[in-house]
């Protein structure tokens, strides 16, 4: 498997380090950037605009595929022997 690696440090000493599947540079810098910042002290205000957001944006598509996969579920009744 191919995976791309950022490691940085913010200009105030923050380190942080990302690993993606595949050869996206941009988006390994993203997280990279996103890890950092969550230890600094605008952590509250990055997750309240980034990762909130996001999850609100993909509700919808993972209700639907929740709602998709429950109708494919199975209950199993095991019957055994009874040994006397």
């Amino acid at each position: 498997m191919t995976v791309t690696r950022c490691a940085l440090r913010l200009d105030t000493g923050e380190v942080s380090h990302a690993y993606l599947k595949g050869r996206r540079k941009a988006d390994a810098e993203a997280a990279a950037i996103f890890d950092a910042l969550m230890q600094t002290d605008l952590a509250d205000h990055v997750r309240a605009t980034v990762p909130k957001p996001l999850a609100a944006e993909r509700e919808p598509t993972h209700a639907k595929r929740a709602r998709k996969a429950a109708l494919t579920k199975v209950d199993l009744v095991i019957v055994t022997r009874g040994e006397n």
